[in-house]
């Protein structure tokens, strides 16, 4: 039962007669009445009153705790607090107000720290105001929540700290002496999000205090100082006016954007695309197709938002960006937001490529040189939409050279539907013979599409090889003991069929009859992405013993199907994965390259798992060409550990200056993850550490390597 429900299921615990003062139960009463007639209230009738089904009188009831003449005791703040988390958000708000008259503040934080991330704005803001009021007295409070994850951290506690002001600079200072990094991280990105005066106050009191934390603190604010610093001399002198009322605060509607255009000049709206209010570049984004079309300097900003992280502006961004007479060159991009994870900003990018029409459809062919999984998420749904229009262009890159084109175009094809495909049967029965294995399985399947649509109504049902094949799960005794009956190939033929229970019973009967040819396993490959979970299940195990030749398209199938949402589906894929041991791993490692990062996600695991197995391919994986491989490929050596990442400490320390990003702070983690003992066997570690956390390019590598540089500094001591 939902929050809403039971608060419609909540008694009227007290007819109008037995309220405290008239109108109680049918008004909201000022609050001068309250305090007026607070004799005539009683406590213990007002927490009684809390529980009540009608908000009105909760609502009351919560005003009127804070109009008694005593102060709540610690004992009533749990009771008050529970409405913090009432249906109504008029209620919440009053008991965030109400927790100011306790006489004892520190048993009503927590519930205060969760209230000030409310949806409701008045609420949070009432909560936070009652923990600013609530002044020093508050801050030992807050002590059990310094170690909390920086986006926790960030949402509930910065923002108080950050309007305590002077008050809270004594509590700063013994959370950075703490000795706990989380605590002094949270603390010094807090101070580095405030204003110079506050950045000024903590240096002050700080003073000439020795130490590497206070060095730290002196070398990180005065960094983001001067970072502020440089960015308010590069900021245009004077703010720019809008003359169009609202344009900076609301979300204006189309219409009205469009007959003010005279107000709204290019210039200005160009740079108003960089605003940091969520409102001023939707507003400059809808004033900008206004006067479409766009010219390329407008369309490149325009296509920089698109990546925004407000998913408003990125929809804007979207319907933007196709009045560009660049649109096709953007297409790219745009596909990518297709898959956005905002359904509204994916609807849009999936129409505004429609809007282009038959030049999209060249477009997105000429893109299809991509893994199959990415396609699946991106291109062929916007091909698909553009109906029998791109069946012309799908037929014509079957013959590409590459097999990912060609593996692509089908399943646009197969997409399609089977009419598109029984007007492409010639060239469908030509890949058959492709010298591609996934290509020639992909093309049965669409052959047993177009099979199953040309077919006259009354057919001859293809006899079984047991009679109750199609009724149930024939489980593997019986498999085994009818193994005579069992042909392979009209297995495999039935592995084709209609009904799931057919399909699945194929796959055991398939694992009956032994390990399975390449043709068989590049066909049981197909089906791992089948629609019923049993069959996929089944066609993975019967994956077992597979030859050589087929790993390098069965294992990135299996390695898909570890993070399918059914677990035995999962367990199973992991299972064949890990069956093939030492074989499987260059598979395995290639995928550390996919951009798809659930799919490196899951490759990392998979590596991690079978360690004794990959972790001579993990290491080579470290000196690879590709960036995202040899990130992936440290990912992986620090959850390995052990002796392992303990005997390649000086090949990851060469990674400390690698050209990407991610792979020097993989590089870190992975340092920090080996012993004391080890460290302790390089002597320029500290320095290293130190020079990474002052020079690094990347704040993240910065701020892994200064909890680095500390590890090492408490290690030495």
């Amino acid at each position: 039962m939902s929050r809403r429900d039971a608060s419609r299921n909540r008694p009227q615990l007290r007819d109008a007669r037995s309220f405290p003062l008239a109108g109680f139960d049918t008004d909201v009463l000022p609050t001068d009445v309250l305090q007026s007639q607070n004799g005539k209230l009683d406590k213990a009738t007002l927490l009684e009153c809390l529980q009540d089904g009608r908000a009105v009188v909760r609502l009351n009831a919560v005003r009127a705790l804070a109009a008694l003449a005593t102060p709540l005791p610690a004992a009533d703040v749990p009771t008050v607090s529970v409405s913090l988390r009432d249906t109504d958000p008029g209620v919440r708000a009053a008991a965030a107000t109400t927790l100011r008259h306790v006489a004892d503040c520190l048993p009503a934080v927590p519930f205060l720290l969760e209230a000030s991330i409310d949806k409701s704005a008045a609420v949070a803001e009432a909560a936070r105001d009652t923990l600013h009021g609530f002044g020093g007295a508050m801050l030992p409070g807050l002590e059990p929540y310094l170690s909390k994850p920086w986006n926790w951290f960030a949402a509930r506690v910065a923002p108080v700290l950050a309007r305590q002001g002077a008050t809270a600079l004594d509590f700063a200072i013994r959370a950075l002496e703490g000795g706990d990094p989380t605590a002094r991280d949270n603390m010094l990105a807090t101070f580095e999000q405030s204003d110079d005066e506050a950045i000024r106050s903590l240096l002050a009191a700080i003073g000439t205090r020795a130490g590497p934390t206070f060095e730290l603190v002196r070398e990180r604010l005065g960094r983001a100082a001067g970072v502020r610093a440089r960015s308010a001399a590069a900021a245009p002198r004077a703010a720019i006016s809008y003359a169009l009322d609202g344009f900076d605060t609301d979300l204006l509607a189309v219409d009205l954007i469009a007959k003010s255009m005279a107000k709204l000049p290019r210039a200005d709206m160009l740079v108003a695309l960089r605003d940091g209010r969520i409102a001023v570049r939707v507003n400059a984004l809808q004033a900008l197709a206004a006067h479409a079309p766009l010219t390329l300097a407008e369309s490149a900003a325009v296509a920089v938002l698109l990546k925004d992280t407000s998913a408003s502006v990125r929809s804007a961004a979207v319907r933007a960006i196709v009045l560009a007479p660049n649109a096709l060159d953007i297409l790219p991009v745009l596909t990518l937001v297709s898959a956005d994870k905002d359904a509204r900003v994916a609807r849009d990018a999936a129409e505004a490529v429609h809007a282009l029409g038959t030049p999209a459809i060249d477009a997105l062919v000429k893109l299809l040189l991509v893994e199959p999984e990415i396609a699946d998420a991106t291109l062929l749904p916007l091909l698909v939409r553009h109906g029998e229009a791109a069946r012309p262009a799908l037929v014509r890159v079957l013959h590409h050279p590459d097999a990912r084109v060609r593996c692509n175009a089908l399943a646009g094809l197969i997409g399609l539907g089977s009419d598109a495909l029984v007007q492409s049967t010639a060239q469908v029965t030509i890949m058959t013979r492709d010298q591609d294995p996934a290509v020639r399985a992909l093309a049965r399947q669409a052959l047993s599409m177009i099979a199953r649509a040309t077919r006259p109504h009354i057919a001859e049902v293809r006899p079984l090889p047991l009679d109750d094949f199609a009724d149930k799960v024939v489980d593997e005794a019986e498999m085994k003991k009818a193994s005579k009956k069992l042909s392979a190939s009209a297995l495999l033929a039935l592995a084709q069929d209609g009904r799931p229970l057919v399909r699945g019973n194929a796959w055991r009967g398939l694992q009956a009859l032994g390990p399975l040819d390449s043709e068989a396993a590049m066909r049981a490959a197909v089906a791992c992405k089948d629609v019923e979970t049993d069959v996929r299940r089944e066609a993975a195990l019967s994956l077992r013993g597979c030859p050589d030749e087929a790993l390098a398209t069965v294992v990135p199938v299996l390695v898909h199907l570890a993070r399918d949402p059914d677990k035995a589906a999962s367990q199973a894929a992991r299972q064949i994965v890990f069956s093939f041991g030492k074989k499987a791993v260059p598979h395995v490692v290639a995928l550390f390259a996919a951009r798809d990062g659930a799919a490196n996600a899951a490759a990392v695991r998979i590596a991690v798992a079978m360690s004794d197995d990959s972790a001579p391919g993990v290491l080579a994986a470290i000196e690879s060409p590709l960036p995202l491989v040899r990130e992936n490929a440290l990912r992986a050596l620090a959850d390995i550990g052990g002796k392992v990442l303990d005997g390649a400490m000086d090949r990851v320390v060469a990674r400390l200056s690698d050209s990407h990003d991610g792979a020097r702070f993989a590089a870190v983690a992975a340092l920090r993850g080996m012993s004391a003992d080890v460290w302790r066997k390089r002597g320029d570690l500290r320095d290293v550490a130190r020079r990474l956390a002052r020079e690094d390019s990347s704040r993240v590598v910065r701020d892994a390597a200064v909890a680095w540089a500390t590890e090492l500094d408490r290690v030495a001591l």
